[in-house]
């Protein structure tokens, strides 16, 4: 965006990192949430209107044709149709684990009708500074995880979310 006073924009990939993740944030602590806005406003040119650029599809003037996906439609796509699971609602079965992370590992069980379970896992952490607006280097997290079946050791990028099949 070309106004950096008040609110500081992210770039669009970094928006699109933190997009499951904030998600999970919500979803961790029972809440639900909504996307604020679908579309941005019409902002030709410059770019300067902060309210006019929140959504997920750039949208440069009224003609749909002229509409363009931003990164993160196309990663919340994918990152909720991997969490799909249609019909009424179920109460999963318990999965026993063991999960040694170091600080600010997050982690979350998700489970399916058909018995299989997925444990996703991310660094609650930023990628980028916007005061700056540079992207911050973070080291991936080693992560154990134990079953009664195995352990493994997953690395766990900052800004992405790790699926670990169960």
């Amino acid at each position: 965006m070309a106004n950096p006073g008040g609110h500081r924009p992210s770039p669009e990939d970094v928006s699109a990192a933190y997009a499951p993740i904030c998600l999970l944030e919500w979803a961790i602590r029972g809440c639900r949430s909504t996307r604020y806005e679908l579309l941005d406003d019409p902002d030709a040119g410059e770019k300067d209107d902060q309210q006019a650029n929140f959504g997920l599809w750039r949208t440069p003037g009224l003609d749909p044709a002229t509409w363009t996906e931003k990164p993160e439609a196309s990663v919340m796509r994918t990152f909720l149709g991997s969490l799909q699971e249609p019909g009424d609602d179920f109460t999963p079965k318990p999965v026993r684990l063991d999960v040694q992370a170091p600080e600010g590992v997050k982690s979350l069980v998700v489970g399916k009708r058909n018995g299989s379970a997925a444990l996703l896992l991310w660094q609650n952490t930023g990628i980028y500074d916007p005061a700056r607006q540079e992207p911050i280097t973070v080291e991936a997290a080693s992560v154990e995880v134990r079953t009664h079946r195995k352990a493994v050791t997953v690395s766990v990028p900052a800004g992405e979310v790790v699926r670990l099949q169960l």
